[in-house]
């Protein structure tokens, strides 16, 4: 009481915000009543600093926090990244939907595809005193990669493997010689964290060229696999879900070239820090050229779907969906969520022009499409907000384009943001409604994906014109 407000420079917010959802949440710790965590955190997120220019006095006392940022060191299905210099080229308040329920929905099923040769293999029923060959397999995915070399696939048999120790997965590939880390043939392996203390990362990579496939992953008390610094790295067909903190993050500067294809990532939630924290897919807290989402969902998460924030360099995101996100499925008190479908934050001070295209949102506790105070050029096409608890879009602050873009029955009109030249979208012209749509049934868009792990075909949210998502089979 009686001291003023403290300026904090957009950088120094960023960290700490990166350091407070880095830490873990322990059980030891004494338990903080919600509302404070959540304040906190709204007054350290890029919003509040941007929006505001200082921060509460408070904040002060999480200076001590540290973040440590670690510079480590594509299947050619994107326009070629620049190179890093020792890496060498990369290769070619409406209601939404359905009443939250305490308890989550069920998983989707899909058939998965695997590899059917390996120079490693590991299974449940393995040894890790064996010579990792299918008939004498590994039994941790520990030994594996501390034996991988460039070039060498990794198979992994169907069953659970109840991990007892973090994986950290630091071998690089090359860019004629990739690592691969897959499911063998049609088998499902599940890694299952939910032994590992409440301080560990499930998986954390610090690689280039690898290519990871055909995994779930479930009940980290933490992050489920964090991707540090990687560069040209594939993950496709993944389900991570029922982690606390996140599914699949990548972070940290030198995050160039990675692809994230084809995923399901749900039900994050730490119960430490209801709502507050539980991310599906996020890219963030670095820099890096040639980053794509595509293919993937994220929903029931407790915050948001995919974000973005503080991520200096454009993130492609094209032909996702996320929803259901930031909804109380857990039915717990003091409940305090941003829930955004897509957070489109940006490096501070520095901003990012991400190109969002073909992408949907629906039924999320927060807006659809939201651009968390990023001031760049923004590339906006062609997506769909629907029935989302804020605005479909709210690009306040941001510039670029917003073009042939859909925003109907959210709970406050889409907000285009002067500097953004808007063209085509629903908000442009009169007569738009659901009415319009050919289906406003969810079911299909949220139901098992196809046996090659790519969406489902759906009719849902469809318009039959260039405006909005196209979520039909491709």
């Amino acid at each position: 009481p009686g001291l003023a407000g403290l300026a904090v420079p957009p950088g120094l917010a960023a960290g700490l915000r990166a350091a407070l959802e880095a830490q873990p949440a322990v059980a030891a710790v004494p338990p903080v009543a919600p509302a404070a965590v959540g304040g906190l955190r709204r007054a350290l997120s890029s919003k509040a600093a941007v929006a505001a220019g200082t921060v509460a006095i408070l904040a002060v006392t999480a200076l001590t926090l540290a973040v440590r940022h670690e510079p480590d060191r594509r299947d050619g299905v994107v326009a070629a990244a620049p190179t890093i210099p020792g890496r060498g080229a990369p290769s070619t308040a409406a209601t939404p939907s359905g009443s939250p329920s305490a308890v989550p929905s069920p998983r989707p099923s899909r058939t998965l595809t695997g590899v059917t040769d390996a120079d490693i293999v590991v299974a449940p029923d393995g040894s890790d005193d064996g010579d990792g060959s299918l008939r004498r397999p590994y039994a941790t995915l520990n030994r594996a990669v501390e034996v991988v070399r460039p070039g060498q696939t990794i198979a992994l048999r169907g069953g659970t493997y109840r991990m007892t120790e973090p994986v950290t997965i630091g071998t690089d590939g090359a860019a004629d010689r990739r690592i691969v880390l897959s499911a063998y043939r049609g088998e499902r392996p599940v890694l299952d964290a939910a032994a590992l203390p409440a301080d560990a990362w499930a998986v954390t990579q610090r690689t280039a060229w690898w290519t990871v496939q055909d995994i779930e992953v479930r009940g980290s008390r933490s992050h489920a696999w964090v991707c540090r610094s990687c560069a040209h790295t594939v993950f496709r067909r993944l389900s991570m879900h029922d982690n606390a903190r996140s599914g699949l993050t990548l972070r940290d500067p030198g995050t160039v070239g990675n692809q994230v294809l084809d995923s399901d990532f749900f039900r994050s939630y730490d119960p430490a820090d209801p709502g507050g924290a539980g991310v599906g897919l996020a890219v963030k807290f670095g820099d890096g050229a040639g980053n794509v989402l595509r293919g993937n969902r994220t929903f029931h998460n407790a915050d948001d779907g995919v974000d973005l924030g503080s991520f200096a360099d454009p993130v492609t995101v094209e032909r996702n969906w996320s929803y259901g996100n930031g909804q109380n499925r857990w039915g717990v008190t003091g409940w305090d969520s941003n829930g955004y479908g897509f957070s489109l934050g940006g490096g501070e001070p520095v901003p990012a022009a991400h190109r969002v295209r073909d992408n949907a949102a629906w039924s999320n506790r927060g807006h659809g499409f939201g651009v968390e105070a990023n001031a760049g050029r923004l590339d906006l096409t062609g997506n769909t907000a629907f029935r989302n608890g804020g605005a479909g879009f709210d690009l306040t602050g941001a510039g670029g384009t917003a073009r042939w873009n859909l925003a109907l029955d959210n709970g406050t009109p889409a907000r285009g943001g002067e500097r953004v030249a808007a063209t085509g979208n629903s908000w442009d012209d009169d007569g738009w409604s659901a009415a319009r749509l050919r289906s406003t049934d969810p079911r299909t868009a949220e139901g098992p994906r196809r046996a090659d792990g790519t969406l489902p075909s759906t009719g849902y949210l469809g318009t039959g014109t260039r405006v909005g998502a196209d979520l039909t089979a491709r």
